[in-house]
């Protein structure tokens, strides 16, 4: 049999629908990737060997493994390499430095079941840059322009809608593949403790939200409740990092305004109230009881 070219593979992908709509921005990003690592191949030339980054996580390097026996049946190679989240963050979302295929897991933290952070900080042309999470480099204005409308909508019901339009946008062109979805399994030990809450999009461990940490109680001497994290805190500073495990922490740390109670719906936190005024003005008043954690007001 002979190996197919790359035309094969991508009408290949479309047919089993991994792929909705081949655009020149998806061939022209494959096309630059390769050059890269080595010269430009010719039209009708096997695929070259496709380099694909993943963390070193047990069940991503898995994945990594599974995708290399399947694109070996298509005759494709496909040379995975790990490293530490970390290290592929600082190359991958710092520098922009990306191979032809990069793996990433992304949690349900509660802030992110809102629409804006996919549409905006993925997909966004303007985080097309070192540092923003469009490190596949995604650019399409008329997307841009309902993301942004999106974004600055207060009525509930029109926003729903551009988030619909630039969801059908991004679908159209299809900058990225959803693999698969993962089930996480939390655990507590119920003969010392009652109580936890459940979180949508979190559950119940993770100290993005307070409401376990809040509720749980213990049900005998044993005062002290340990949460295993899965990194070290990088920074104490809220606004230098985006890294969801230590934004959670810096959580505990500083009081938002406001929070998501275990429904996702927005709620007061350190604001006694929140009214949006206009379209450019909200207007927040703290609550008066509000100490520093050192005591003083």
């Amino acid at each position: 049999m002979s190996q197919p070219t790359r035309r094969d593979f991508l009408s290949y992908l479309k047919s089993v629908g991994a792929i909705a709509g081949v655009t020149p921005a998806v061939i022209a990003g494959f096309d630059a990737a390769i050059s890269t690592a080595q010269a430009q191949t010719i039209a009708g030339a096997p695929v070259p060997s496709i380099k694909m980054w993943v963390p070193n996580w047990p069940d991503i390097m898995e994945i990594g493994r599974l995708l290399t026996q399947s694109y070996a049946k298509l005759g494709i190679t496909l040379d995975v390499q790990s490293g530490s989240m970390e290290a592929g963050l600082g190359a991958i979302v710092g520098e922009h430095k990306v191979p032809h295929m990069v793996g990433m897991s992304w949690g349900g933290s509660p802030d992110r079941l809102d629409p804006d952070f996919w549409l905006s900080e993925f997909l966004h042309s303007r985080r097309a840059q070192k540092g923003g999470l469009n490190f596949g480099h995604y650019v399409n204005p008329a997307y841009d322009s309902v993301a942004d409308a999106q974004r600055a909508e207060m009525d509930v019901t029109n926003r729903a809608k551009l988030v619909r339009e630039a969801q059908a946008l991004s679908a159209k062109d299809n900058p990225s593949l959803v693999l698969l979805y993962r089930t996480t399994v939390q655990a507590y030990n119920k003969s010392r403790w009652e109580g936890p809450v459940a979180m949508i999009g979190s559950g119940i461990a993770l100290p993005y939200v307070p409401w376990t940490y809040v509720g749980i109680k213990p049900k005998g001497t044993r005062k002290v409740l340990r949460v295993v994290a899965a990194y070290d805190m990088v920074t104490t500073n809220p606004f230098a990092t985006p890294e969801v495990y230590n934004v959670a922490m810096l959580r505990l740390i500083y009081a938002p305004l406001v929070v998501r109670d275990k429904n996702a719906n927005v709620v007061p936190w350190a604001a006694e109230s929140v009214a949006v005024v206009d379209s450019t003005t909200v207007e927040v008043k703290l609550r008066p009881d509000l100490k520093f954690h050192d005591g003083r007001p």
